[in-house]
């Protein structure tokens, strides 16, 4: 793989992750019957939105974005400003700005979910203890915040999912030290790493989601130190994977049955299963992937993200997504420019032979 193809799969993952949250923020909080009932006129939502009255989104215009891609972007930059070397320090630093950047401090006032929030308090100082925090185990920070900002680890590490399964227990750690959430992250940052290998397909997609969900976790318990509460993920994914093979030519009923019984909800062992059930049912290509994702509501965003980092690289560029990011130009405040030279720079690099990778 050449540097500038490299950093055109990059580029192309990082539009689709931008694209991936903006079309699904208008459907976040809601269900899959009143998503196609409110947003679709009874179909599944196929273009950019906005969120009806009430809804989660529904102060933003079409292609804003949500904290997950924000907080992904931050990190990314922190990254490449080292030369794409990730530490838990510049994870915590990064993530920091969307507390103390006017810039970003909309994201954190909007949307960031409880366990990044505790984890900045942590990292500023500014945590007040409470009686939760002397219970010998850990079933606060399971959420899938973390697994849906490690894409970043995975696209570090171009066609090496055994680094980014590493870099994501780095990444998680200043605000997720929690093996299950940890084990969502080495997921997510796997199969992102995986889709620049050539060949990659669904069946090897499902075989690296469940040695990265075992390997995490045990990675995981032993950076966190404590053990965790709540669902593991491999049976998950086996569960989701089963429904979108035997769904996936009726996405109404792929998606019902997914909400019922894995659930697209903020858990891990909800939002990163169900992620990998939706590429796997959407034979691998990113828009089908992000439609089905968004459409399925609740956690949304996460869900979207996860999915599209998953596959984008591997895929054929799709245009809807395309057309999405340019609403997200539009909307959103990020410098975009020195984040493509960032890339640019940091593809030459690895052409040029860091030993992180195995291209």
């Amino acid at each position: 793989m050449n540097a500038l193809d490299l950093s055109a799969r990059m580029k192309r993952t990082v539009r689709a992750v931008a694209a991936a949250d903006a079309f699904a923020l208008p459907m976040l909080g809601m269900g899959p019957e009143q998503i196609r009932r409110d947003l679709g006129d009874g179909d599944l939502v196929r273009r950019l939105c906005k969120a009806p009255p009430g809804a989660v989104g529904s102060a933003f215009p079409p292609g804003a974005v949500s904290d997950v891609f924000a907080a992904g972007y931050l990190l990314l930059r922190g990254f490449l400003s080292d030369g794409g070397h990730i530490t838990a320090a510049r994870a915590g630093r990064a993530l920091l700005r969307l507390k103390t950047d006017a810039a970003f401090r909309p994201y954190f006032d909007d949307f960031l979910d409880p366990v990044t929030r505790e984890g900045l308090e942590r990292l500023d100082g500014s945590y007040v203890s409470t009686r939760f925090d002397l219970v010998p185990c850990d079933g606060r920070r399971i959420n899938c915040s973390a697994a849906a900002r490690a894409w970043v680890a995975g696209l570090l590490n171009p066609g090496d999912p055994e680094a980014a399964i590493r870099d994501a227990v780095t990444l998680s750690m200043p605000t997720h030290p929690n093996a299950i959430a940890i084990s969502g992250a080495a997921v997510s940052a796997a199969l992102t790493a995986a889709s620049f290998l050539p060949g990659f397909d669904c069946g090897r997609l499902y075989e690296l989601a469940l040695k990265a969900a075992r390997d995490g976790y045990e990675l995981g318990l032993s950076a966190a130190g404590m053990p965790p509460v709540g669902a593991k993920l491999p049976q998950r994914i086996e569960l989701a994977v089963n429904l979108a093979l035997r769904y996936r030519r009726d996405p109404e009923k792929l998606l019902q049955e997914l909400n019922d019984v894995v659930g697209f909800g903020a858990y891990a062992s909800e939002a990163v299963p169900s992620a990998v059930g939706l590429v796997i049912a959407a034979g691998g290509r990113a828009g089908e992937a992000v439609r089905l994702a968004a459409n399925a509501g609740n956690c949304a965003c996460c869900t979207a993200v996860i999915a599209a980092a998953a596959c984008a690289a591997s895929s054929p560029v799709d245009e809807a997504l395309e057309e999405h990011f340019e609403k997200v130009r539009a909307a959103a405040p990020f410098d975009w420019e020195p984040l493509w030279a960032g890339l640019t720079a940091f593809a030459e690099l690895v052409e040029g032979g860091r030993d992180v990778f195995t291209l």
